[in-house]
């Protein structure tokens, strides 16, 4: 047994180690998740775009959302490497998280914690980032922040200029999934200034900082060449510019308040924490300051969205949960980390938790007539027939079928905001669509006000599923 325990600590204490239980604790937390067929219609337009990516079609020359390539490119790999399913970029999405967390870990390592408290301030992100629903989809937050956290861990490891170009770049490569990485970059840069302009001068400073500036640019300017190269150049401004210059609505103060109030509520008994810690006086200035305007910047992009979608909480909680732990470290003392039973016990506690919650929530994402469409139809649909589908547009990639619809998102064509932002002509959408003579609907009871009746007429219900999820085929002598 002490040989056991022996092997276990050397194993513990090793970087790979350290990472695979990581990655085991994750996947733990994590794993309800993989009971629900879709769990965000986003996730599902990534999935959906990176599919016909993998066919030929490059994201914004047909297929149009306002994401950048990146994460079309992060999905693609996913269903390269596991097939056309929604489980693997869950998959996906569970190594991002474990790197994160174990970048979580060398910063507070770097702002002079222990490994074994620096280790369970890993797990405590790991936990608060599988806690609440809208953080449970692989959205572009769970794959950007990885980037965000990584480049501060190098900025704060950063002597030469070498190190500074690693920065940017790696910064970069989170930018091309979602802007809102240049906010981190920002926060980081200006931390990084207060920290240093007095012993290595104003003109070092800036000097590095441009650097990793420039460097931060290389990726996104690749994306330019990319597009300019294949002809596609002004699909790619439109996409990268014009439809994120009208994306954002205007919301008022008290909206805005109520949305960071619900975020520090659903994190209430880490903020008490942190508050307790500042009210004592037990956090380091230095880190304070860095993780204070972390988490500032990030509500600073979220603000900026004009949008009140919760899985923008995402990025702010690398900071918050820095700031968690660091608070969790100082209050704590020695008493949680000095025996390995304390610190197994708290962090098995944490993990019911998290996993409590997916279990008494995860019944509303539970759609039966999914899985039941999916069963039925992959038998039924033939390899030539195409498939309109409304509102259930992950089918389209356990079905991998084409989208009849260029705006594969459910909400595009349905909601004024966006179609407003995105120059959507609805009446030639569904046109187009109309003309294709697809063999199969999917679409509510009540039908699709962009269909003319004549269409309709050429329609009879196969399936019935429940209101929002009615199966139309062809009449049998409309057939060629």
């Amino acid at each position: 047994m002490i040989m056991d325990r022996t092997a276990f600590r050397r194993f513990f204490n090793s970087e790979p180690g350290l990472f695979l239980i990581l990655f085991f604790i994750t996947a733990i937390v994590r794993s309800l998740l993989f009971t629900v067929l879709e769990l965000d219609h986003d996730v599902s337009t990534y999935l959906v775009m990176a599919n016909e990516w993998l066919r030929g079609i490059v994201p914004f020359t047909f297929y149009i959302d306002v994401k950048p390539i990146g994460i079309y490119a992060l999905f693609a790999l996913a269903i390269k490497v596991f097939g056309t399913n929604v489980c693997g970029v869950r998959i996906l999405g569970i190594i991002f998280i474990s790197l994160t967390a174990y970048f979580i870990h060398r910063i507070l390592r770097h702002q002079g914690h222990d490994h074994k408290s620096s280790s369970f301030g890993a797990i405590l992100f790991i936990v608060m980032i599988s806690l609440h629903k809208w953080s449970w989809a692989s959205n572009t937050e769970i794959f950007f922040i990885l980037f965000s956290t990584w480049g501060l861990y190098l900025l704060l490891k950063a002597g030469k200029t070498l190190k500074f170009i690693w920065f940017g770049l790696v910064m970069g490569v989170g930018f091309v999934i979602k802007y809102h990485v240049l906010f981190d970059f920002t926060a980081f840069g200006l931390f990084y200034i207060i920290s240093h302009w007095k012993d290595r001068g104003w003109i070092c400073v800036l000097r590095d900082l441009s650097v990793s500036f420039i460097a931060l640019l290389v990726p996104f300017a690749l994306c330019h060449l990319y597009y300019f190269s294949i002809g596609s150049y002004d699909e790619f401004l439109f996409a990268s510019f014009v439809i994120p210059s009208r994306y954002s609505n205007p919301v008022g103060i008290m909206e805005r308040v109520s949305f960071f109030g619900e975020f520090l509520l659903s994190f209430a008994p880490f903020v008490l924490l942190i508050l307790i810690a500042i009210f004592r006086k037990t956090l380091k200035r230095t880190e304070m300051l860095l993780y204070a305007l972390w988490l500032a910047f990030a509500w600073i992009a979220i603000f900026m969205t004009g949008k009140r979608f919760f899985h923008y909480y995402i990025q702010a909680i690398p900071a918050l949960a820095l700031l968690a732990a660091a608070a969790t470290i100082r209050l704590s003392g020695k008493w949680l980390f000095e025996h390995w039973t304390r610190m197994a016990g708290v962090t098995a506690l944490l993990v019911f938790a998290a996993m409590w919650s997916q279990y008494s929530q995860l019944d509303r994402y539970r759609d039966p007539e999914f899985r039941k469409i999916n069963q039925e139809l992959q038998g039924e649909l033939g390899e030539k027939d195409k498939i309109y589908i409304q509102q259930a547009n992950v089918l389209y990639l356990l079905f991998d079928k084409e989208p009849m619809q260029r705006y594969v998102h459910n909400t595009l064509m349905f909601d004024s905001a966006h179609i407003k932002a995105f120059g959507i002509d609805n009446e030639a959408e569904y046109s187009r669509i109309m003309l294709q003579e697809p063999e199969h609907l999917i679409m509510p009871l009540r039908g699709n006000p962009g269909f003319d009746k004549e269409f309709m007429d050429q329609y009879e219900i196969e399936h019935y599923y429940s209101e929002d999820f009615v199966h139309w085929s062809r009449k049998s002598a409309l057939l060629p």
